[in-house]
């Protein structure tokens, strides 16, 4: 049991920044990927638990306290989040490094 609570403990200090957009993005996968239903009708209880999981784990990041202190060397380092490119620039970028195959 012991064990099992610091290798929880860990893997949320681990996971402390979560991307909303991943979570987004295993309810989606789940959601496309399982059908509602089960081919006799019943309800499809294994998809719910997947998205019931994935909800949950987001719910216990949202409700733990991660005690940051802003680190102003390295704010310094990211020019204090001024000089970024936006979404457009970084795909012409990208495109210029790997073009697609046609």
């Amino acid at each position: 049991m012991l064990l099992s609570l610091c290798l929880t403990t860990t893997f949320v200090i681990i996971c402390v920044v979560v991307c909303s957009g991943l979570i987004l993005q295993d309810l989606t996968f789940v959601h496309v990927g399982n059908d509602d239903f089960l081919p006799d009708g019943n309800v499809n209880f294994g998809k719910r638990w997947l998205q019931f999981n994935i909800l949950d784990q987001m719910r216990r990041y949202r409700n733990s306290h991660y005690p940051f202190t802003k680190n102003e060397e390295i704010t310094r380092l990211f020019s204090n989040f001024e000089d970024y490119l936006d979404e457009d620039s970084l795909w012409q970028i990208s495109e210029a490094l790997k073009p697609r195959k046609k």
